[in-house]
């Protein structure tokens, strides 16, 4: 927040100038605290305002303009050491590798037999409904399968998408926390991985989709497939209050409107302490052996949340990672009106550094060096330094278009609908370019 500053005053000559204070005591009690500050230059009647773009370099205006932040963190706020440098290969099961054996495949999904040249389902325009049923039928025994070839590459970290049990390829349909999806060879799959993992010095981390569950799910249960009793089946059930209904059944908060994804009322201690409690879904992955968390959408997940969240992980763990998805500079980044306090020490080790991945393509793609300058300064400038070292740097992940695409494409492929775009591929020069 904005909040007046104490300033001490030195002159010299004609000219004063003001020199900030030591700001623990505005902060005192509570270990913790964000502030926005400027430099004044008094110069005869003449009054000078610092300007920054990147929270370190400074010019002079006449007018306030652009603030510098200060994020005081706790002072006990550390991250894991393992992380550190560490290199990061993330992977979408269903896209990545085949096991040798025989996967169960339920009788609501379809196969593409053609691994090398089929086509994902796309929708006729972007935003309309679609299925995302059609697999290709990589799973974890595939992943055990790359690991000397992903060590190959220097990579110690596997970054996995959703593995839960869910209707959808992408699994951000979450059907059951609890179980590991049978097509992606279950709970023996998960645990061999982290085993053999284990074995190379290698660590990895799940995705947490704990904002929303699929509305084909043992909780909300649409579609009744699940043996429990869902929040969309009857008011008594025990996952009622899990979600929001404005209109019972048809009517309830969904992630940004989308019906297949009703939205969790994390504001309901039940709902928290399912994956927060003591034999909750976050301390049981740890358990087997995953070494942290990446939280979808971390924006929309509350700061109560987030605090037990922290609690529960650290206790289970205190080595273990935790990575939220925040797409902006995360140390004063505001979420649906609200300010976060996301590297403050009690919620987040780091986040997903996309203000890098905007840097590095103005750079590589369009050779804008001051951009990628100003991106670093800023970053860095406004972190706490446990923070800096627990970013998950990245040049593409699965919400952005592939790297390859976005260097080697013309701007004109971007505008062709979907139809058209499923059957596009870069040409062999594009591709040497990119």
């Amino acid at each position: 927040r904005d909040i007046p500053m104490i300033f001490s005053e030195s002159e010299k000559g004609n000219d004063r100038y003001l020199l900030t204070l030591d700001t623990g005591s505005l902060c005192a009690g509570r270990g913790w605290g964000l502030f926005y500050y400027e430099y004044l230059f008094l110069r005869g009647n003449e009054t000078l305002f610092s300007d920054t773009r990147n929270n370190v370099d400074v010019a002079f205006a006449h007018e306030s303009a652009g603030k510098f932040r200060l994020l005081v963190c706790e002072k006990d706020y550390r991250t894991p050491d393992w992380f550190r440098g560490a290199t990061m290969y993330q992977i979408f099961p269903d896209r990545f590798c085949r096991g040798d054996s025989p996967i169960p495949v339920r009788s609501d999904a379809e196969m593409e037999p053609d691994w090398e040249h089929g086509i994902p389902q796309y929708a006729e325009k972007p935003g309309d409904p679609l299925a995302n049923n059609r697999f290709f039928g990589g799973d974890l025994w595939g992943v055990i399968k790359k690991l000397d070839y992903l060590q190959s590459l220097g990579v110690n970290v596997l970054y996995l998408n959703p593995i839960f049990r869910a209707y959808s390829n992408h699994k951000y349909d979450t059907g059951d926390y609890e179980t590991v999806d049978e097509m992606f060879g279950g709970e023996e799959a998960f645990r061999a991985l982290l085993s053999e993992t284990g074995k190379r010095g290698m660590h990895v981390i799940l995705d947490g989709v704990f904002n929303h569950t699929g509305d084909d799910s043992k909780y909300f249960n649409r579609y009744g497939k699940y043996p429990t009793v869902g929040a969309y089946q009857s008011v008594a059930s025990p996952y009622f209050h899990w979600y929001r209904f404005s209109e019972f059944p048809d009517k309830y908060e969904s992630w940004w409107g989308i019906p297949i994804l009703p939205r969790l009322n994390h504001e309901d201690e039940g709902c928290r302490r399912y994956f927060t409690g003591e034999n909750g879904i976050l301390r049981k992955y740890l358990k087997m052996g995953a070494s942290g968390w990446r939280l979808d959408v971390a924006d929309e997940l509350s700061d109560l949340f987030l605090d037990e969240l922290r609690i529960a992980v650290n206790d289970e763990d205190h080595d273990a990672l935790i990575i939220g998805e925040v797409w902006e500079n995360a140390a004063d980044k505001i979420s649906y009106g609200k300010r976060r306090r996301y590297l403050a020490g009690r919620q987040l080790d780091g986040v997903m550094n996309y203000p890098l991945r905007n840097g590095i393509l103005s750079f590589v793609r369009d050779g804008d060096a001051e951009t990628l300058y100003h991106v670093l300064t800023e970053v860095y400038g406004s972190y706490p330094r446990a923070s800096s070292d627990s970013l998950m740097n990245l040049l593409g992940t699965h919400d952005t278009e592939r790297i390859l695409t976005v260097l080697g494409a013309s701007p004109d492929d971007f505008a062709l609908p979907n139809a058209e775009l499923a059957h596009k591929r870069l040409t062999a020069e594009q591709r040497a370019r990119a």
